[in-house]
């Protein structure tokens, strides 16, 4: 099933906004979703048992420990996943889980790297070169996780989140920033960025 679409070449910016829209939805959905099937893999089958199981491995790696209060809540709260953001739900998944297969890994891995580049590069702009080969990659790693999780529910889901973010308007796009906190949560400047440009150029409903 191919889920790629044309690309054609846009401004640095939009291009920037697209793919962080990209990493803030279908695939943050996407990669929750992996997370908990490897979770119902386990002999825990369920993510607090599984954190519980997992405590001490998990608080021995750096990640866990910078973090602890996200998977381990000081309050004694169990732990909620739909904060969760993309490295986090990464990390648990390829560290602690039982391995997915190997061209889903190679997927996951390469969607890693560009949430790392786009949240640390230091300016909201993505080169054409650039943009089409992050595409590319993402794309990829879509049909490859529905493939694999075969579910047609989500897979509505992410395709009409596809369709969205391919031909947005701007209320669609404004709707669709504010979930990027969870892909982008230590770049606030950024975000409220991106957003201003946004409402200066949006489109037309």
């Amino acid at each position: 099933m191919a889920t790629c679409k044309s690309c054609e070449t846009q401004p640095e910016e939009e291009q920037f906004t697209r793919l962080m829209l990209y990493l803030g939805n279908p695939c943050l959905k996407l990669m929750k979703a992996i997370f908990e099937n490897r979770v119902r893999s386990t002999s825990a089958g369920n993510m607090i048992d599984f954190l519980k199981i997992n405590k001490t491995h998990i608080l021995n790696t750096s990640h866990g420990k910078n973090i602890k209060e996200k998977y381990f809540p000081s309050d004694g709260s169990d732990a909620d996943v739909q904060e969760w953001d993309f490295l986090m739900l990464y990390q648990m998944t390829t560290r602690h889980c039982p391995p997915v297969p190997q061209l889903l890994e190679q997927h996951l891995d390469a969607v890693k790297e560009i949430r790392n580049k786009l949240c640390h590069q230091g300016t909201s702009r993505v080169s054409d070169s650039d943009y089409q080969r992050y595409h590319k990659q993402i794309q990829d790693f879509i049909q490859t996780a529905l493939e694999y999780l075969n579910d047609n529910g989500l897979q509505d889901d992410v395709l009409q989140n596809i369709d969205q973010i391919e031909k947005p308007s701007g209320t669609v796009v404004y709707y669709l920033l504010k979930g990027m906190h969870k892909v982008y949560t230590d770049q606030g400047e950024k975000i409220e960025s991106l957003k201003d440009e946004v409402e200066q150029n949006t489109y037309q409903v």
